[in-house]
């Protein structure tokens, strides 16, 4: 556990010196929880060494078997589940679950909601997560001591964060099969990061404590309960987006979702209409996320999620194609005759990373679209998927015009497959609104408390 944790330490604050990657330390963490000691003396860089690269040089039977597209589209929906989840930027998925967690309107109440499943408000989980993660990444050398203060102020949030070494291995099997579906698989240090055995806390993956109290809580507080998924994406996720897009400086006119008439039936139009230098962009969010034994190689999850992927981009490509400028038009901006400047966009939690070009074909299916016609050539470049942390980067960096040229680049690829807003030409000028306000009234406070008692400040 202390190894892993030298590494994981390394490489939070020697990011451009990386030796090993996130997904093999996190993966030496489960072998080494799971398995019994194999001697009573401590392991060596040499030992640690010859593990990782055993981990790195591994080839699932599995996967490896297939050939061709087949392993390249597979390969890259495991490899993403594992690695691009720590690309996310701290200051936008702090700010993304702090609005979460602390949204409250008639439709629903999450600072309740949160505070009945877990005993606490959200900001008191949040706090000293941020603290501890500022003074790892500053490579503090207080930071046991901050551990320790914190841990005696916010004891309940680091009671929720922590799991026993038994308890570990059971959520472990729970979801992989085998030791060698650990590559992939979901890790229970994304909400456990801090690990109890006879006594003493270890904290083999300090990389993931920002992940442990941000995503990962959404995913435990609706394990099970697709109700209540479905109402806080409604509610809560569809609002934050509207609101972001608003915010961000981006679009000459933003309008959140509307309702409209046809045939004396009421309607909702797509979540988020917004216009840029004459360009009519659409979002449709979508609380959704890879079944979870997808990362197991498991047929009936990819398919259940493939089939959620296909039921959005189809009802983004009929508001786009068929409704938008014709059962209902709310923006100023308007439609040119062949609806060459319109896109929508379904935004999902976390993008499952499908092959495009397999999501494209099973719509164009459904809607009894030719594969070679203009039809379904209109459709691959005007509709696409975008993973939330992806869109809040373009909302947060982008120019007007780079976010123009993000979008307009799929269509002069010419290639189906290419993935939506992966560039981004400008840099983040300051910290979100919603940051600046949390660190403000929340963190700035318990910064000030502990240097009260000695306790240097990470900033």
């Amino acid at each position: 556990m202390e190894m892993a944790e030298l590494y994981s330490k390394k490489m939070m604050t020697e990011r451009d010196s990386i030796q090993y990657q996130p997904d093999e330390i996190e993966t030496f963490v489960m072998l080494a929880v799971k398995n019994k000691e194999w001697k009573k003396d401590v392991i060596t860089f040499d030992d640690y060494r010859r593990c990782i690269e055993g981990i790195r040089h591994y080839h699932s039977p599995y996967l490896f078997n297939k050939t061709g597209d087949d392993f390249a589209y597979q390969y890259i929906q495991l490899a993403s589940a594992t690695q691009f989840i720590h690309q996310i930027h701290p200051y936008l998925i702090v700010s993304r679950y702090y609005s979460y967690f602390t949204h409250q309107d008639n439709s629903i109440d999450m600072k309740q909601i949160f505070y009945d499943k877990f005993g606490f408000d959200y900001q008191d989980i949040l706090i000293p997560a941020v603290i501890l993660w500022l003074s790892l990444i500053l490579n503090k050398s207080s930071t046991k001591k901050t551990f320790l203060w914190l841990r005696a102020h916010f004891r309940a949030a680091f009671d929720t964060l922590s799991i026993s070494r038994d308890n570990y291995i059971k959520e472990l099997d729970e979801h992989s099969n085998t030791q060698e579906d650990y590559r992939y698989c979901l890790r229970p240090s994304y909400s456990w990061p801090f690990i109890e055995e006879k006594n003493v806390v270890y904290c083999p993956t300090p990389h993931l404590i920002l992940i442990a109290a941000t995503s990962s809580l959404l995913f435990r507080i609706t394990d099970s309960n697709d109700r209540l998924r479905e109402r806080i994406g409604k509610n809560v996720i569809e609002s934050y987006l509207a609101n972001y897009a608003r915010n961000s400086d981006l679009f000459d006119e933003v309008l959140a979702e509307q309702t409209y008439k046809k045939h004396k039936q009421e309607l909702r139009t797509l979540d988020v209409m917004a216009s840029i230098n004459g360009i009519i962009v659409c979002f449709d969010s979508k609380s959704l996320s890879p079944a979870v034994s997808m990362r197991i190689f498991d047929e009936k999850g990819y398919e259940s999620t493939k089939i959620r992927m296909v039921k959005a981009l189809k009802q983004v490509y009929l508001h786009i194609h068929d409704r938008f400028g014709k059962d209902y038009s709310y923006l100023h901006a308007p439609l040119t005759e062949e609806r060459e400047n319109i896109f929508g966009f379904v935004v999902v939690l976390e993008d499952p990373y499908f092959s495009l070009k397999e999501l494209y074909k099973a719509v164009a299916e459904e809607l009894r679209i030719n594969e070679y016609s203009d039809e379904y050539d209109w459709l691959t470049k005007h509709v696409g998927v975008v993973g939330m942390d992806l869109l809040e980067k373009q909302f947060a960096m982008a120019t007007k015009q780079g976010f123009i040229n993000c979008v307009q680049q799929h269509i002069k690829s010419g290639s189906v497959n290419d993935y939506w807003f992966t560039h981004i030409d400008g840099e983040m000028k300051r910290p979100p609104d919603f940051f600046l306000q949390f660190f403000k009234n929340c963190v700035n406070p318990v910064l000030q408390e502990m240097q009260t008692d000695g306790i240097e400040s990470p900033i």
